[in-house]
């Protein structure tokens, strides 16, 4: 028992492939988990939302914010990282093409010479507003379909998850590579990238993955290139096209497999023990 009163000891209740771990507060692995796996979920709407608005989600929320910077309507690169917890060089990236699309410009920074400010163009408010009105309308469509929903009540309870990320010690962003920085890793690949060397060291065409995959090939390519995002049941049957395990493949893509995450659920005490160790052998 800890000094605070707080039993870390795991009594196990069943089994699975989560059955040890500790946590200092009962749900928390279930919360963080849901979180991710929420996310995900709300970031897969957004990619279809987007699409015909040529925008991703992190792209829209870069306009979100300088829509919202204030009276000067402008806001740094540093401001936009630490606001919207993505790191320099992924801010870097967003911002230039929101640039090339003149949706975004920039400007000298008053205060310092050295430095520049974003501000949202005519054309970045338009595209903005047209992408959230869709975005809207397909969440209320979706809602609608099972049913209808009282949102209302689910709004303080997510305000309060956000609280608690926001008051987290240190949220400054940290790329993959930072956490893995082995040279010869291919931990900080992105999953278009992956998904292309696996294809290529198996001497399987786009066209071939493309049809065992029950695909359009011009639909690969993109995801090849980090232009779109696979859903989870795409992801599945690459995998499976390409003969490697599926969950890993989710997890690198951010997904959480539904088995986990149900796993995670029901024995979520034990978890945290588990990743601590792994992590410790590591």
């Amino acid at each position: 028992m800890d000094a605070d009163g707080r039993d870390r000891v795991f009594r196990p209740s069943g089994p699975g492939p989560f059955s040890w771990a500790t946590e200092r507060t009962p749900g928390a692995t279930a919360v963080l988990f849901l979180t991710i796996r929420t996310g995900r979920l709300a970031e897969l709407l957004h990619q279809r939302a987007l699409r015909p608005h040529q925008l991703d989600g992190a792209q829209l929320a870069v306009l979100v914010a300088l829509t919202s910077a204030g009276e000067d309507g402008a806001m740094s690169p540093s401001d936009l990282s630490a606001l919207l917890a993505q790191t320099p060089s992924g801010i870097t990236r967003t911002v230039k093409r929101l640039e090339r699309e003149r949706l975004v410009a920039r400007e000298t920074d008053p205060g310092d010479g050295r430095s520049f400010l974003l501000r949202i163009t005519d054309a970045g408010t338009a595209t903005m507003g047209r992408a959230m009105t869709d975005l809207l309308d397909q969440f209320d469509e979706q809602i609608e379909s099972m049913g209808g929903a009282d949102l209302l009540p689910l709004v303080g309870t997510l305000q309060e998850v956000a609280d608690l990320f926001e008051h987290l010690p240190d949220r400054t962003p940290v790329s993959v590579t930072e956490v893995a920085p082995s040279p010869n890793s291919h931990a900080d690949e992105a999953i278009g990238a992956r998904i292309r060397r696996e294809r290529t060291e198996r001497g399987i065409t786009q066209r071939q993955l493309a049809e065992r995959a029950a695909i359009g090939a011009p639909h690969l390519s993109k995801l090849e290139r980090g232009t779109e995002q696979p859903s989870e049941a795409l992801l599945v049957r690459i995998a499976d096209a390409l003969a490697i395990d599926r969950d890993e493949l989710l997890l690198q893509a951010g997904l959480v497999p539904r088995w986990m995450v149900e796993a995670l659920a029901a024995d979520p005490a034990r978890t945290v023990r588990a990743l601590r160790r792994w992590s410790d052998d590591g």
